[in-house]
């Protein structure tokens, strides 16, 4: 009897822990949830799903931004608006779309 590969479905705190162990102590700052701005009297608030910050200036102090998705319906609503992510991601040396495969194909990503 021939075994079903079982397909793993992430959700974003899966993701979320892999890039907190990827990006670790004591070469990283990891942050989740990181809002573009302090208070909540803004008009428009954003949030990152995580940023790291690299804490050797050997390697370059590098700001990484991330964006996770976990749905395929989550990344068209992203394509639709790319300014959302622009509000931290103008602040950010790189900035990252996080996904399992099957949620993006490669010719819808944007690159600059």
């Amino acid at each position: 009897m021939e075994k079903k590969k079982v397909k793993k479905i992430y959700t974003s705190s899966d993701l979320e822990e892999k890039l907190s162990y990827k990006f670790s102590t004591p070469a990283w700052a990891f942050l989740p949830q990181v809002r573009n701005g302090t208070g909540y009297l803004r008009n428009t608030t954003r949030t990152a799903d995580a940023i790291a910050m690299s804490l050797y200036p050997s390697r370059g102090l590098d700001l990484h931004g991330f964006e996770i998705k976990v749905s395929r319906t989550d990344w068209l609503g992203e394509l639709k608006n790319p300014e959302k992510a622009e509000a931290i991601a103008q602040f950010c040396d790189y900035w990252w779309i996080v996904a399992p495969k099957e949620i993006i194909n490669l010719d819808e990503v944007p690159y600059n």
